[in-house]
Formats: C-alpha cells, structure tokens, sequence
C-alpha cells in the first residue's frame, strides 16, 4: 500500500480518534458540573454513542495503519520508541474500555434518577474514577504523540 496513503489515514483516524475522544470527555463533564440529572442522562446517551461509533473504529484503524505503516516506512517493529508506544496504546485502550464502561453506568444511574440529590453514591465514586481514568488516558495520548513525532532513541 501506498506510504502516504497509510500515513494520511493513520493521521487522520488518530485525530478522529483524540477528537472524538476529548470532545465527548469535555462534553460529559460538563454535564456532570451542571448538576442537572437530565442533562447527564441526555449527554451520557449521547457520548456513549459517538465513543462506540468513532471512538472503537478509529481504535481498531489506528494499530492496523501503523503496523502497515511500520511495515511500509521500513522500520524495526522493535523499536524502542514502538516498544512504549504499544504499551501506551495498550494501557490507554484497556482505560478507554473502563471509561466507557462507567458512562454506561453513569448514563443508567442518571436515566432513572427523579434528581441530582437522588443519584446513587456510586454514580459520584465512578464519575470520580472516570475522571481519572480519562485524564491518565489522554496524558498517555499525548506521550504516544510526542513518540510518533519524534522517533526517539530511548536506548
């Protein structure tokens, strides 16, 4: 396949995909802090949604591009800056799942609460864990960014 093309696609589903991501995680929180039940139950139905449809595609179109992309550059699949890069996307992929897990369970707390006082005491740990496993999983973006780009020698 053609180089460009693979790097065209891959750049472009890593965006969607960071995008996609960021958006509904801003989105979702803001309905968290607004404290309105049915705005969290519309927003998390909502961002549930858009994690499944862009989110899970442009997840399983990120490593195949880049293993073909590896493939078609030319270089090692062993090499250190590729090492950590599997791991991160593994670590953030494996933290995605669990946060779209908890908007599952928070969406469903919010869909059959009469009020933000009548939210279940789980709703607020998960959105606690949520929030954290969010941020971990976009600072490990980040690092997988700054590996894409400059192709460090780490060892």
């Amino acid at each position: 396949m053609d180089p460009f093309l693979l790097k065209w696609v891959h750049i472009v589903s890593s965006t969607l995909l960071f995008g996609a991501a960021l958006g509904s995680s801003i989105h979702c929180w803001l309905a968290h802090t607004s404290r309105e039940v049915r705005t969290v139950a519309t927003v998390m139905r909502t961002v549930v949604a858009v994690d499944w449809w862009v989110v899970t595609t442009t997840g399983f179109i990120q490593p195949a591009s880049g293993l073909l992309l590896v493939q078609a550059k030319g270089h090692s699949y062993l090499e250190p800056w590729l090492l950590v890069t599997y791991g991160l996307y593994t670590i953030v992929s494996l933290l995605w799942f669990w946060v779209a897990w908890l908007q599952i369970k928070c969406r469903n707390m919010a869909r059959t609460a009469s009020s933000w006082e009548a939210l279940p005491d789980d709703y607020h740990r998960f959105m606690r864990k949520w929030l954290w496993a969010a941020s971990s999983a976009f600072c490990c973006a980040l690092v997988i960014f700054w590996l894409m780009v400059t192709k460090p020698p780490l060892w």
